[in-house]
Formats: C-alpha cells, sequence, structure tokens
C-alpha cells in the first residue's frame, strides 16, 4: 500500500519541479503569480521531503530503534534472552567471555530459536558468528535482558 502513494508523490514532485524549472527558464510561457506559487509548492515539498528523510534516518545508531526502553519482546525472543542471560551469567557476568548458543535444524525448537534470533539481531541485541550460527549477547542485549528479567523469565528458555 505504501508503494503507490510512494510513486504518486514522487511524479507530483518530479511534475512541479519540471513544470517550475522550465517556467523559470522560458520555455514554458506561465504568468507571474502561478510562477510563485508553483516555486513556493517546489519549496514546500523539498522541505517536507527533508523533514522526512531526517526523521527516519538513523544517523548515529545501529539499533532499527533508537530507543529500546520501551522495546518488548516476542515470546520466541524472549527464550533466546533468557536462555542466553541464563548461560552468560553463569559463565561471566562481566561479559568478558561470551556464552554462545546454537540451536540443532533437527529439533523442534528451531523455527522458534530463528524467529527469536531475527528479532534481535535486527535490534543489535544478539551478533552471530559467522559460519557457526552460533549466537551470543551484545553487551547492550545483556543490560536490555538484565531490565527485562521479570518479563523474560516468565517463558521456557531453550534447552541446551
Amino acid at each position: 500500500m505504501k508503494k503507490p502513494f510512494f510513486y504518486t508523490f514522487l511524479a507530483i514532485f518530479a511534475a512541479t519541479a519540471a513544470l517550475t524549472l522550465l517556467g523559470m527558464a522560458d520555455v514554458v510561457k506561465i504568468k507571474d503569480g502561478y510562477l510563485n506559487a508553483l516555486f513556493g509548492g517546489l519549496i514546500l515539498e523539498l522541505i517536507t521531503a527533508m523533514i522526512g528523510l531526517f526523521r527516519s534516518t538513523r544517523f548515529f545508531d545501529d539499533s532499527l530503534y533508537q530507543n529500546l526502553d520501551d522495546y518488548q519482546p516476542s515470546r520466541d525472543a524472549s527464550r533466546l534472552l533468557h536462555t542466553l542471560i541464563i548461560h552468560q551469567e553463569k559463565m561471566d557476568s562481566g561479559l568478558k567471555s561470551k556464552f554462545g548458543l546454537v540451536v540443532s535444524p533437527g529439533g523442534g525448537d528451531f523455527p522458534r530459536y530463528l524467529s527469536g534470533l531475527a528479532e534481535l539481531v535486527g535490534l543489535g541485541l544478539v551478533d552471530i558468528e559467522p559460519g557457526k550460527w552460533m549466537c551470543f549477547l551484545t553487551s547492550t542485549g545483556f543490560q536490555v535482558a538484565q531490565r527485562l528479567r521479570k518479563k523474560i523469565e516468565k517463558v521456557e528458555p531453550f534447552i541446551v
């Protein structure tokens, strides 16, 4: 549904820009009153596009969400966070060494593991070791898991 709107607004912008620029270059004869209105419309379109671009661009953050304080994980992501934080704290709560988790593709939990993994990797809470499909908490993921401890402890962790 978003694509038709995008292309409609893009076409309107292109037509306004072309008509305004052709009118300013006297290639197309446009009365001054109309040319001023077209120029004002073009400037307004440019300002709107720039504001939209700046609002949607993450300049200083690699995460999908700039504010993880409001993040509420799905059930699968909660299971994965629960599993990782339990074992990370047993191994090293200072994060000098990291606990890595791999769920076997043959296991019944594999689709749920992948679902939770996709969500958490997209948020920058979990990283994957290339080639081994081993996932581990990032430092941000560890902090978020600690903050969400009461919620994620309500779900069973993956069997390791």
